[in-house]
């Protein structure tokens, strides 16, 4: 009696796969997110960098544009964690 429960609870917890028509959509709208947030992080980076210039050549001890591409940099990293995490349970 008790297997039987047991087997009965692991069939009702166990995770089904969506099928394809579901997820590819969902998977290519993620796909043009993350090319759309990596070309907003290279375009912020490329102006950073040239902040970083300018405010080198103008005062040699300033660090606040050192600190955006730092900040940058961090967060174009959890945008790609964030995706292939959202890919990766989608297609569990």
């Amino acid at each position: 009696m008790v297997n039987l429960t047991l087997a009965a609870a692991q069939t009702t917890l166990a995770f089904k796969t969506p099928p394809p028509e579901v997820t590819d959509p969902i998977m290519t709208l993620l796909r043009y997110l993350l090319w759309f947030a990596f070309a907003i992080f290279t375009i912020s980076m490329i102006w950073a960098a040239g902040r970083l210039a300018y405010t080198r050549s103008q005062s040699p001890h300033e660090t606040d544009s050192a600190q955006t591409i730092v900040v940058i940099l961090i967060v174009s990293v959890m945008a790609s964690g964030a995706s292939g995490i959202a890919a990766a349970l989608l297609s569990f």
